[in-house]
């Protein structure tokens, strides 16, 4: 009991001592469903074209990261300035931009703008934190989309979803599934992009997805042959 104690008051503290960062109703469930996202990121694909990058030989590079939790920046900030003296054709981050405050977007947004190259984002659970969905959408636009890589010679689909919340949930799921089966014979390859780990053990009530959805993205990712899949979170 005394060692039981110990452990909710050692818990208690740490909790305390970061939860400025920590939304603690947004550590059981998200405001904005995922269905509701998703349809946000489709509205706005209605007025905007098709992401494409262009890139001229035959190969490019992305520098990958995630969790950076802007407030602080000064990792991303080391990113940053390592892809620009490599010349990388741009940058992509896997979730948890920010803490989901909205003076932390307006960092994040000036700091990636700044670094003069294609930037790519998915939302994580704390970029809904604090009702931070309306900014990241306000700043970033959607959360599930799709990037053609073309080259030279050839043609990569890069996509990214969105499991901020813990689910891809049942629109963002069919849309998925239908890219697939109609697109990918015209890629070489197919990458995913997204903020949970699909593999580690989740602790929190906002990213604890369903077995039963995770494989049947496992069969989909094997059916059609996806390269890699980048995940954050963990």
């Amino acid at each position: 009991m005394a060692a039981r104690k110990l452990t909710l008051l050692i818990t208690f503290i740490l909790l305390q001592a970061c939860s400025y960062d920590l939304d603690f109703s947004g550590m059981v469930y998200t405001p904005y469903p995922a269905n509701e996202r998703f349809e946000q990121s489709r509205d706005w694909f209605m007025l905007h074209p098709a992401r494409m990058v262009f890139v001229q030989g035959d190969s490019y590079s992305f520098f990958i990261g995630g969790d950076s939790h802007i407030g602080t920046h000064a990792n991303i900030s080391r990113m940053i300035d390592s892809a620009r003296i490599d010349q990388a054709t741009g940058l992509i981050i896997a979730g948890d931009i920010t803490t989901g405050r909205e003076e932390d977007y307006a960092a994040a947004d000036s700091l990636l703008d700044r670094s003069g190259l294609p930037v790519f984002l998915v939302p994580g659970n704390h970029d809904l934190y604090f009702s931070g969905w309306e900014s990241y959408y306000d700043l970033f636009g959607p959360s599930s989309y799709t990037v053609g890589i073309q080259t030279d010679s050839v043609s990569d689909l890069f996509i990214f979803l969105d499991t901020g919340g813990g689910t891809l949930g049942s629109s963002q799921f069919r849309w998925l599934t239908n890219l697939l089966e109609n697109d990918r014979d015209f890629y070489r390859h197919a990458i995913v992009i997204t903020h949970l780990n699909f593999i580690r053990n989740r602790l929190t009530g906002s990213t604890n997805p369903l077995n039963e959805e995770l494989g049947m993205l496992f069969d989909l990712f094997n059916q059609y042959n996806v390269a890699m899949v980048i995940q954050g979170h963990d």
